[in-house]
């Protein structure tokens, strides 16, 4: 049987009409895809700044109590920072912070130095987000008699770290804990 020229003009505009359709499916389908990771990733940020402030207000005020939890962040975070401000013991209006301790966190000196009291910041490539936990005092390993420190920053590995909180009745006290169950010294 041979096909009529009509025929065939008529069967090429069918295949494209349907490469557009399924391009244009295409399209939305990856951009809907997008719009939902960005929506989970925006709901770990709002579920770890919730779980931080509940978990460490709560553990703060219990005496004697001790836990290690493990946060969640989007995995592109790479580390976090927690800063304790009755250690850093800083008066902006007559201090300035020392810049051997922010040296690798300019913009986190400059939001302390111009009033903001975030104590824990996250971070990502060139991104960082900040929020108040309510007050907390970071430490070494307390079994090695450590003294507290007022800026401390943990290596998240796959958006996770281990933080072994207690409570000491008016302040909640963190450090890290490895996979072994031992402190791992943060970094200065």
């Amino acid at each position: 049987m041979i096909m009529k020229k009509a025929q065939i003009q008529g069967q090429v505009f069918i295949y494209i009409l349907i490469l557009v359709i399924a391009g244009i499916i295409f399209i939305f389908g990856f951009n809907a895809l997008q719009a939902f990771t960005k929506d989970i990733e925006t709901s770990k940020l709002i579920k770890f700044e919730k779980d931080a402030d509940r978990i460490f207000t709560k553990v703060g005020t219990e005496y004697g109590s001790r836990e290690t939890y493990t946060f969640s962040l989007p995995s592109d975070y790479t580390e976090i920072c927690i800063i304790d401000f009755d250690e850093l013991n800083y008066d902006p209006n007559f201090d300035s912070l020392p810049n051997e301790l922010f040296e690798d966190y300019p913009i986190m000196k400059s939001m302390i130095e111009n009033g903001i009291r975030d104590n824990i910041f996250i971070y990502k490539e060139i991104y960082m987000k900040s929020f108040n936990i309510g007050k907390v005092q970071t430490i070494d390993c307390p079994a090695q008699g450590s003294s507290p420190r007022n800026l401390t920053c943990y290596t998240l590995f796959n958006g996770q770290v281990n933080l072994r909180i207690q409570g000491v009745g008016n302040v909640a006290q963190v450090f890290e804990e490895g996979p072994d169950g031992n402190c791992v010294l943060a970094l200065p």
